[in-house]
């Protein structure tokens, strides 16, 4: 793999960060509609994808937190790029030559299109990269949405409920809002998409869905003092979330991965067989965030998908 610019989404306990954004552009008229895209697969060499970019928020670019201090870097260092987020972990699979990673913790879909500045650090809007390249980019990988419907105060709600020991009632307060950002999600991604295929027309676009922190059977010490409303209810924004992000990727002519099994990696399995953790301390990952594991299977079903395909 010759010139990848990998490298490491919730900072600190329920802030974190997912990322990327909608653009909104207008298709030439000369381009066909996203739906009737060709299939990229043509256009990759017998030795794997020639340029790969990766956008989106923290649930893209972190996982150990080892190796995210980037002080040569201030960019990368601000956006927590893991060097084995799955974005690095794709890359080195599909032997891409060149991969660059514009995940960013705490992205939202205005990021994608739109710079942003934080802790005195200017990050440039990450679709700007898709004309930047010096070969026509032949895979864009996007995990979006999460920060947008709120993700952050839905961290706030499960940990309150573990530090008190009291029932949070997050669906009480929170559900008609979650609900409502999750269709405002949904049509933006529409514009979006149409950037990714004005900058990249030749690209494969890959969406991924949010790996769950809890399953609807979950019952364990880690989230004990988490009301089983509360649980029911974390449970089904995700999956809603989820519902949304494929359904938008499959009408705008793209892909949608989340892996079959991610019920069976929530917080309440084993440390090593954990694919988000809440603490991220039995995991080496960020607290809400996917772990080194997580990362890793979202890559391998991300390749897979691809594999398969040639």
């Amino acid at each position: 793999m010759a010139n990848n610019q990998l490298g490491g989404t919730w900072a600190g306990l329920m802030v974190s960060a997912l990322a990327l954004t909608a653009c909104s552009s207008t298709p030439s008229e000369s381009q066909p509609p996203a739906h009737e895209q060709k299939n990229p697969v043509e256009h990759l060499g017998a030795d794997g994808i020639g340029t790969y970019v990766a956008l989106g928020d923290s649930f893209a670019s972190m996982a150990s937190r080892a190796g995210t201090q980037r002080p040569d870097d201030p960019v990368a260092d601000f956006c927590r790029r893991s060097p084995d987020n799955y974005p690095a972990i794709v890359a080195e699979l599909l032997g891409t030559e060149t991969a660059i990673d514009r995940s960013c913790q705490g992205a939202i879909i205005d990021n994608l299109s739109e710079p942003r500045e934080a802790g005195g650090v200017e990050v440039p809007a990450q679709l700007n990269v898709l004309h930047e390249t010096e070969q026509p980019v032949e895979l864009v990988t996007l995990t979006i949405g999460g920060n947008d419907i709120g993700f952050g105060e839905l961290g706030w709600c499960a940990q309150t409920a573990r530090h008190t020991g009291e029932p949070s009632n997050c669906s009480t307060f929170l559900d008609r809002k979650v609900a409502h950002e999750i269709g405002v999600v949904s049509d933006r991604l529409d514009q979006v998409f149409q950037a990714i295929e004005n900058e990249a027309p030749q690209a494969r676009v890959i969406m991924t869905g949010y790996l769950p922190l809890l399953a609807a059977w979950d019952d364990c010490a880690e989230i004990a003092a988490i009301s089983g409303t509360d649980r029911a209810w974390l449970q089904s924004v995700t999956h809603q979330l989820n519902h949304a992000l494929a359904e938008a990727a499959h009408r705008n002519g793209a892909e949608f991965v989340l892996p079959d099994d991610v019920d069976k990696h929530t917080v309440c399995a084993q440390p090593q067989q954990r694919w988000v953790d809440l603490t991220g301390i039995e995991t080496g990952s960020f607290p809400f965030h996917p772990t080194p594991a997580g990362q890793a299977a979202m890559g391998r079903e991300i390749h897979q998908r691809i594999a398969t395909l040639r």
